[in-house]
């Protein structure tokens, strides 16, 4: 099993109104890497929300653009940012690949699908919750499983966990409706997150979380995950390598901002 795991690629319309910087300056950054994962041979490519900014539909309209080499091969689930200003199901019905929560079993993995974005929140406000319909898909998920791995993969981490997860804007609000279940499950989990753009592994007893690498802000990466036997190898595949081409003005000229944002580990292997 090969996968590509990417987050926060945040495709932005010609004209963008949100009230941080350097999100306008982001719009073309995907069109201009992700192209490059289609030299990568893997099976399925999951992004852990964020893929646009605002939820316009013209931004949805450049992500099915972009992704539409990979159609059939992508999964992804949405983040605050892909709901600011519609609903979950508008999102769900207008990128392709898009779930709102989902089970795949290929008999030896089980991978889940989580929701965690909140709608129409006011664009200062982005924390994250773990909604019913995909609390009943986890505990679903781990049924089935029976002890076999299980990979996850949401937007929000939980709380204090990755790096930043420890504030009410870079995390989930209910996270032990999250931890507490698969911390209780009698065998190996691995969850990949995104949002706080600050790529990072740490461990919970059975639990390793993997905090993801953003597309779109240094350092312009994704994950490239590999399964031989029950060794699961993560390693960080970066889409760009020189700050001067870096579509992002603070990733292009902040030593210390790259710095902050660089993976605590550039790869991993997990036994499951």
């Amino acid at each position: 099993m090969k996968l590509v795991v990417a987050s926060d690629v945040h495709i932005s319309a010609s004209t963008l109104e949100y009230p941080w910087a350097g999100y306008d300056q982001i719009g073309g950054c995907s069109k201009k890497l992700l192209p490059a994962l289609l030299d990568t041979p893997f099976d399925e490519l999951l992004i852990t929300g964020d893929i646009v900014n605002l939820g316009h539909a013209d931004e949805f309209a450049m992500a099915n653009e972009i992704f539409r080499p990979f159609k059939g091969r992508l999964r992804c689930v949405p983040g605050n940012h892909d709901v600011a200003t519609c609903s979950i199901e508008t999102f769900v019905s207008s990128v392709v690949g898009a779930t709102r929560a989902d089970i795949v079993d290929d008999g030896v993995v089980v991978r889940i699908l989580l929701n965690s974005a909140v709608e129409n929140l006011p664009l200062t406000q982005w924390y994250g919750r773990i909604d019913e319909p995909s609390l009943e898909t986890l505990m679903q998920g781990l049924s089935i499983a029976r002890g076999r791995p299980v990979l996850i993969f949401i937007h929000h981490p939980p709380a204090g966990t990755i790096r930043l997860a420890d504030g009410p804007m870079m995390t989930l609000v209910n996270s032990s409706s999250l931890l507490d279940p698969v911390l209780a499950y009698p065998g190996p989990v691995v969850l990949f997150c995104g949002h706080n753009h600050r790529p990072d592994v740490v461990r919970h007893r059975n639990v390793t979380i993997v905090g993801c690498p953003s597309v779109a802000f240094w350092p312009h990466a994704v994950l490239c995950v590999e399964l031989v036997g029950s060794l699961l190898t993560i390693r960080t595949r970066r889409l760009l390598f020189d700050p001067a081409q870096s579509p992002h003005a603070k990733s292009r000229v902040d030593s210390k901002f790259r710095a902050d944002c660089e993976p605590t580990v550039e790869a991993i292997s997990i036994r499951l």
